[in-house]
């Protein structure tokens, strides 16, 4: 008997969607739903930035990545990459896959997408590479991104103690047996 993956739940309002990416620790001026659950809201963040070309929310939610990727239940990230339609969503999991390489959970995210690489930018991809060169973070990856185009900046997310306190989910999952070495005290 083959098992049947569920059909993805339709993207939240921009309102709602805004207020769980900041009840996650992202720095947006909404107010926080401290219980939004972190894969899915991840996952709608990433149909935001690639699929509506939100850059602004792209750039925060691979700052997020950056500095809270650990904590990431990354068979439930893989399976909702998965069920996924949009090619664009994929190539930009599988990019993030590849730049966290170290992170060995995450790697199986990089069979998500198989494919020629992915314009970040609708339009203009060539003149701005060519002019600044592509984001280190996602050299080699299946996404092509200009350098400067998807800001990093610490202060766009909450800090993962910080974070700990206001959002029990992420908060247990830092005391369970294999996060518990994790660092909470970063960026």
């Amino acid at each position: 008997m083959a098992s049947r993956r569920p059909a993805p739940a339709p993207r939240p309002s921009a309102e709602v969607l805004t207020a769980r990416m900041a009840g996650i620790g992202m720095n947006f001026a909404a107010t926080p739903q401290w219980d939004a659950d972190l894969e899915p809201t991840l996952v709608c963040a990433a149909q935001l930035g690639m699929d509506d070309d939100d850059l602004r929310v792209l750039s925060v939610l691979t700052t997020w990545l950056g500095v809270h990727h650990h904590v990431v239940d990354a068979d439930r990230l893989v399976q909702l990459v998965r069920g996924d339609r949009s090619k664009r969503v994929r190539a930009y999991w599988a990019a993030i896959a590849s730049w966290l390489v170290k992170n060995r959970r995450l790697a199986r995210l990089r069979t998500t997408y198989r494919g020629p690489r992915v314009d970040l930018l609708t339009a203009g991809t060539d003149f701005q590479v060519k002019r600044r060169g592509e984001d280190a973070r996602f050299l080699g990856s299946p996404l092509r991104v200009p350098a400067g185009t998807l800001r990093d900046r610490a202060q766009d997310v909450l800090a993962p103690a910080t974070l700990a306190q206001m959002h029990i989910g992420y908060g247990n999952r830092l005391l369970t047996p294999d996060l518990a070495s994790r660092r909470v005290d970063g960026p």
